[in-house]
C-alpha cells in the first residue's frame, strides 16, 4: 500500500499517528502476521509504505 500525504498539510506527531491508526485498521481486520510501516519524504512528499504478511 502506498499513501502520499503533503508535508506542508500535516506537522510530524499528526503523520504519526497517522500510520499508527492505518496499521492498527490492519492489524484489526486482516489475519497479519507480519506488519512493518515506515514514513518518509520523498520528492517533497510523506509517503506511508506498509508492507504486511498474511497469517
Amino acid at each position: 500500500m502506498l499513501l502520499e500525504l503533503d508535508p506542508e498539510a500535516l506537522d510530524p506527531g499528526l503523520a504519526e499517528k497517522l500510520m499508527d491508526e492505518v496499521l492498527a485498521v490492519f492489524r484489526r481486520h486482516l489475519p497479519v502476521r507480519n506488519l512493518e510501516g515506515l514514513l518518509k519524504r520523498q520528492e517533497g512528499r510523506l509517503v506511508l509504505l506498509v508492507a504486511l504478511e498474511l497469517a
